[in-house]
């Protein structure tokens, strides 16, 4: 019981000792990024009032750790003076110190033109030894059809590395079978990520560029940077199955482009799926004209019998005959 006692006894002065220590962790947090805002400010050539410069040397001149009520209050004049960055964003951004300092802020940045770097060589790699190892030619002076592919593949022209296509026809008017290799589908897969990486690159600079880039949206970028990658590897395979072979755009593009493509606009993947998903439900469900017609019929036959019993009509034999003739037909 004693024990106990004392021990209740205490417990209020280790909530007032935990509550010090997050007025601390609040005061501290509060200083860094005030400090962090009047550097910005400073740096930017930012338009201070007189207000927030008087809250400002008033932080300033207080001893370490400054007045809560007085730092609150300098934090949020500042925070409208640099608006749309926030305290948050500027840390993210601003560069660190050591060697690449701006690369490494935010990490998510480096980390996009490492895979960005990868990706592209890679899809060069792997684009380049097909072209090694299909680049033969048959005695007669006609090209084999793995030869044919590749030129199919590749193209004639500057992208020549990034049209792979398999399945086209040599020159001797026979047809190879659909039938991606491992090496390709690498190939796709390195297209899908060069296309992802640009896509977020290319959204995340603008942020950085005007400090207003937030950490929290990380997880974000990296999850559009995965959808990507699996939205360019669909559609390539899609476009390099045989059902679209009429399809002349397809077949000028290759499936490597397709796949950046898709890497690019994981949105535009998700709207051709879901397009093709409700043509081969309606193939499976059928087009219903058969209800819908019963259905209007049904529709039309109401409206005549209910016509029909209107006084008006009763009173004209010849009107009532029609429409118990159109009756007839409708229900044919």
């Amino acid at each position: 019981m004693g024990a106990t006692a004392y021990a209740s006894e205490g417990n209020p002065g280790d909530e007032a000792s935990s509550e010090g220590e997050k007025a601390e962790t609040d005061a501290s947090l509060a200083s860094r990024e005030f400090h962090t805002m009047v550097r910005y400010a400073l740096a930017e050539g930012l338009s201070i009032d007189d207000n927030t410069r008087r809250l400002i040397a008033q932080v300033e001149a207080e001893s370490a750790p400054p007045d809560l009520d007085l730092l609150i209050a300098a934090h949020g004049s500042l925070l409208k003076i640099i608006a749309p960055a926030t305290p948050r964003s500027l840390e993210a951004t601003e560069p660190a110190s050591g060697w690449l300092g701006s690369f490494r802020r935010p990490p998510l940045i480096l980390t996009m033109m490492i895979v960005a770097l990868l990706a592209a060589i890679g899809f060069v790699a792997t684009a380049v030894e097909s072209v090694e190892q299909g680049g033969s030619v048959t005695p007669a002076g006609t090209t084999s059809n793995v030869a044919a592919n590749n030129a199919f593949a590749f193209g004639r022209r500057p992208l020549h590395l990034a049209r792979i296509a398999l399945g086209a026809s040599s020159t001797t008017g026979t047809s190879a079978p659909h039938h991606p290799s491992v090496q390709s589908e690498l190939n796709w897969v390195f297209a899908a990520a060069l296309g992802a990486a640009f896509y977020v690159l290319f959204t995340a600079h603008t942020y950085v560029a005007a400090r207003t880039f937030d950490p929290r949206y990380n997880s974000v970028y990296t999850i559009r940077c995965v959808l990507g990658i699996l939205s360019g590897l669909i559609l390539a395979n899609v476009a390099a199955a045989p059902l679209f072979d009429s399809n002349q755009t397809f077949r000028n593009l290759g499936p490597a482009v397709i796949a950046l493509l898709g890497g690019f606009s994981a949105e535009a993947v998700y709207q051709i799926l879901q397009r093709l998903v409700d043509v081969l439900l309606a193939a499976v469900r059928g087009d219903n004209s058969a209800e819908a017609k019963n259905k209007a019929s049904q529709t039309a036959q109401n409206e005549l019998l209910s016509l029909a019993s209107d006084s008006t009509v009763a009173a004209n034999p010849a009107l009532l005959d029609k429409i118990h003739g159109a009756i007839k037909k409708v229900g044919q």
